[in-house]
This record gives structure tokens, C-alpha cells and sequence, in this order.
């Protein structure tokens, strides 16, 4: 794999046993946590590798609000209204956007691809698009003359 650059938070050394060494790392995205453990082995000449591998937390979405499939299975039997009551909002998994609220005739604009100019909307990158009570309808793009243009964005009927 090409090197790139990475970050370790925080590293935090659990039991040895059996030649075993646990560990917890708390690291950027894109960190390959494989290559760490050759790297460490290597360090230490003695070898190393992954035996299990287990992800504790992603982004925003910790370990102790995720389900498994049979937690999914199980609420589902119970009805479409309790498994729907798990979910998530859609712009959940864009939580590092800044959020932009716009008018509906703004809504309009964009859904038929046209820019529109945010009063005290950032000046670069991509944004949420909120309508009206905070609806999610899509992901913006700041152009260099401040307006946002669509990026991608809901259809709804």
C-alpha cells in the first residue's frame, strides 16, 4: 500500500497472553490498522499481525446504538413501526457538513438545479440543504460566487 498520512489518537495497550498483545486505537479515518500491526512488529523485531479485528466506533455512530442483523430481525417482527423507529436520518451520516436552512421557493430552485444565494451560508464546500422545519433535502455545493448549487438532492413525489 502507498504510505499515506495518518493520525493515532490515543493507543492503549491491553493484556499480553500467549504471544497475544491486545490493543485499542482510537485513529483517523483511512488508517490501516494491518499495516499498524506490522509496523509495531517490525519496530519491535519480533513480527506482527492481526489475529481479530473488531471496530468499536465509526464517525458519529458508537458501538453501544448500533444493531446487529438479529437485533434488526427481532424489532422487525414486531412491525414496520418499531424496525422504522431504529433508523436513522438520512443526514445522520452527514454530520460534518454544516447545515444550511433554506426557504421553499429556494427548495424549488434547487430541486430543478438552479443556484440559489443562502444569506450567512459558508463560503466554501458542501453543505446540508434543510427545508423548512429542518426536512433534509440534499447536499449543496458553495460556488466561488457564494450561491449554492445542487450537489445531490431528494425527489420526493
Amino acid at each position: 500500500r502507498k504510505p499515506r498520512e495518518i493520525t493515532i489518537f490515543d493507543i492503549k495497550i491491553g493484556e499480553l497472553k500467549n504471544e497475544e498483545l491486545a490493543l485499542e486505537v482510537h485513529c483517523s479515518k483511512g488508517t490501516y490498522i494491518r499495516t499498524l500491526a506490522e509496523d509495531v512488529g517490525r519496530v519491535l523485531q519480533c513480527g506482527g499481525h492481526v489475529s481479530a479485528l473488531r471496530r468499536l466506533d465509526v464517525a458519529n455512530f458508537a458501538t453501544q446504538n448500533m444493531l446487529t442483523f438479529s437485533d434488526l430481525e427481532r424489532i422487525a417482527k414486531e412491525g414496520a413501526e418499531k424496525l422504522d423507529a431504529q433508523l436513522l436520518p438520512m443526514e445522520a451520516a452527514l454530520y460534518e457538513l454544516p447545515a444550511v436552512k433554506i426557504s421553499d421557493e429556494m427548495a424549488v430552485y434547487l430541486m430543478h438545479g438552479q443556484a440559489v444565494l443562502v444569506p450567512s451560508s459558508p463560503r466554501t464546500g458542501y453543505v446540508q440543504l434543510l427545508q423548512g422545519g429542518g426536512a433534509f433535502i440534499g447536499v449543496g455545493c458553495v460556488q466561488e460566487d457564494g450561491r449554492i448549487a445542487p450537489k445531490r438532492m431528494l425527489n420526493f413525489p
